[in-house]
């Protein structure tokens, strides 16, 4: 009989776990990062961002107070180790100079036929955007972009 009693329980558990999403520093970000995805881990991108294919978070309208000129960002991800495909796998080095415990800023190269974008840190810092896509080791390139 007391099995009956803690089978509800067992049930309604899993209904209100929601995946976390963490810095590539492994500490769990605050709630208001959200998986951009339910399936497997995924980018998880800040209240009011959308989440693009190329597991970038673009700016919307939606997006209370946002930085200053910063239209897209390296977000979080589900799984606690960064080791996933599906996490963002770029700006994401401490050594070049990328924020580990937060989102990170890129912007987006002006006047390119490739969707490519560059990470806001201080291996760029100081250069003008031509500077930065003119060199192929400071900047990403993705196949495409799309929202989710």
């Amino acid at each position: 009989m007391r099995s009956i009693r803690f089978l509800p329980i067992v049930f309604w558990l899993p209904l209100h776990v929601a995946a976390l999403c963490y810095f590539p520093d492994r500490k769990t970000v605050p709630n208001q990062d959200t998986p951009c995805s339910t399936e497997g881990n995924s980018t998880c991108c800040g209240q009011g961002f959308a989440c693009m294919s190329n597991n970038i978070c673009k700016l919307t309208k939606y997006v209370k107070n946002p930085g200053p000129a910063q239209d897209y960002l390296r977000g979080s991800c589900t799984d606690p180790t960064w080791k996933d495909p599906n996490c963002p796998s770029f700006c994401a080095s401490a050594v070049d100079g990328d924020k580990m415990d937060g989102g990170m800023g890129l912007r987006k190269c002006e006047g390119s036929d490739l969707d490519a974008y560059f990470c806001l840190n201080t291996e760029t810092e100081g250069m003008s955007n031509s500077e930065v896509c003119s060199n192929s080791d400071l900047f990403i390139t993705f196949q495409g972009e799309k929202p989710q």
